[in-house]
């Protein structure tokens, strides 16, 4: 898995977390 796919995912995730 590139990288630039792997921060895409972390991005995501942590966005979403964030807006709990």
């Amino acid at each position: 898995m590139p990288p630039l796919l792997v921060a895409s995912f972390a991005s995501s995730l942590h966005h979403r977390q964030q807006n709990t």
